[in-house]
């Protein structure tokens, strides 16, 4: 009986599927350890056991605490020295302390442990976010260098995720800069120099471009190399473009803006203002451009198949070429001779940000 039974038994785990076979042999496994620890505790030396547990809670909440208050210190340290640097006044401290303004800002410590809530022991926290984020909207609000000085440089700067709203850079040389992410509602950067800034998933809602020039640029080591003729070759260096990839730019004025070559890929141009702005060769694949102005725009060479929201009204007012992209089904107006785009241009009055 005994041995056909054993049998039976045999012939079922044989037959079951590899996948079930192996969720059962670990809920065995599981179950025999659940049991062994059921045993421990209530067996005569389970007393040492609940002590060796709490001993090492206690120890971890102890190492988590330790790192929080090292990490805070270090936070609260650079904090405080970078206020030092751009309370001197002097313009070189200031562009120093402000290519790490991201960094700093963003810095992630450990939230503080709490005995009794183990779970919030994984969480993080930005000590220098919210009062750097006030220091910047005073500081960029009341900052106005002298007129015979040249804008702030912050070439290369590392402003990820930086909180800069409404922020006024204007002439701001910002080649190369990290960007991404950064929150740039309502800023100023009328004229600035954006050549080869990294501006992906960065809010620009409302922000004023005016003018501003984004030429690709070559990176040589840690030099900076700019290409005003966007068809230069480089051979010796890594060339970089402008990227506004996945940007928001809702309502952004861009009037007269060289973006030569820029990426906008899945950027929102919604109601945008783009009127004689150079976009020529520009990457506005799946951009949305929903209501944006385009008159006079220049669309030579720009790749626009899937662009969201184009229609043809916008595409006759722009400037386009043969090797410009349109979407399927969109009829392509006659090019632009460069003769009459170029005296347009000359004609465009001067102008500034509208709010």
């Amino acid at each position: 009986m005994k041995c056909s039974r054993f049998l039976y038994n045999a012939y079922k785990i044989m037959t079951l599927q590899p996948s079930r076979l192996l969720w059962m042999l670990r809920l065995g496994f599981v179950k025999c350890w659940l049991i062994s620890i059921r045993r421990m505790f209530l067996g005569p030396d389970g007393w040492k056991l609940v002590a060796s547990c709490v001993g090492a809670y206690l120890a971890c909440g102890a190492v988590i605490e330790s790192r929080h208050n090292r990490l805070s210190g270090q936070a609260a340290f650079e904090r405080s020295a970078f206020i030092a640097m751009v309370s001197s006044g002097k313009k070189f401290s200031i562009e120093t302390a402000l290519k790490n303004f991201g960094e700093i800002q963003n810095m992630e410590i450990p939230s503080t442990p709490q005995v009794w809530a183990p779970w919030g022991w994984l969480g993080a926290e930005k000590p220098n976010e919210k009062p750097l984020k006030i220091w910047s909207h005073y500081f960029f609000s009341t900052y106005q260098p002298e007129s015979s000085e040249p804008p702030l440089d912050l070439r290369l700067a590392d402003l990820r995720q930086a909180d800069l709203e409404g922020a006024k850079l204007q002439r701001t040389n910002l080649q190369g800069a990290k960007l991404q992410k950064a929150k740039l509602e309502g800023a100023d950067l009328q004229a600035a120099d954006l050549g080869g800034a990294d501006f992906e998933g960065a809010n620009l809602e409302r922000a004023c471009l005016l003018r501003s020039i984004g030429v690709p640029i070559v990176l040589r080591g840690n030099k900076i190399v700019s290409l005003e003729n966007p068809r230069v070759r480089v051979d010796d260096g890594l060339r970089v473009q402008t990227n506004f990839r996945s940007a928001i730019l809702v309502g952004a004025d861009l009037r007269e803006a060289k973006l030569c070559e820029a990426t906008f890929e899945n950027a929102d141009l919604r109601h945008a203002k783009l009127t004689a702005a150079c976009l020529e060769n520009a990457d506005l694949n799946r951009a949305k451009l929903h209501n944006a102005e385009l008159q006079r725009a220049n669309l030579r060479g720009a790749r626009l198949q899937k662009a969201e929201g184009l229609t043809p009204h916008q595409i006759s007012q722009a400037c386009i070429d043969d090797n410009t992209q349109l979407p399927s089904g969109l009829e392509r107006p006659k090019p632009c001779q460069d003769q009459t785009a170029r005296t347009e241009s000359n004609l465009i009055p001067s102008r500034s940000c509208e709010n």
